[in-house]
């Protein structure tokens, strides 16, 4: 049941589509350092997904029962150091995804 539950998140964020960031996001500069990504916890498990926006699928995510943390980035492609505009051409070879750490219980 939950993963049709995650399926129909998945599906609305691709359908309502998701060509630009929240309004409370602005742009900034290009950090190269490498993500600081959680440790996974004790009994935890790590999940990656695709959903063409990762802006509406990490808050879908983080509403979930048993989800500690949900970070969105950047897999595949060409570029060491995407842009999120960048990435928006459809140019880059990359996809929106975002890693979910979660307590499969």
């Amino acid at each position: 049941m939950r993963l049709l539950i995650v399926f129909l998140f998945l599906s609305i964020a691709l359908l309502t589509g998701c060509n630009q960031q929240p309004a409370n996001k602005t742009p900034t500069v290009i950090d190269t350092n490498p993500a600081k990504l959680p440790t996974v916890g004790r009994g935890e498990a790590v999940a990656t997904v695709a959903g063409g926006c990762f802006w509406a699928v990490q808050e879908e995510m983080k509403s979930l029962k048993g989800v500690r943390i949900a970070i969105s980035g950047y897999s595949g492609g060409d570029l060491a150091y995407p842009t999120y505009e960048q990435v928006g051409t459809d140019q880059t070879g990359h996809a929106e995804t975002v890693q979910v750490y979660y307590d499969p219980r």
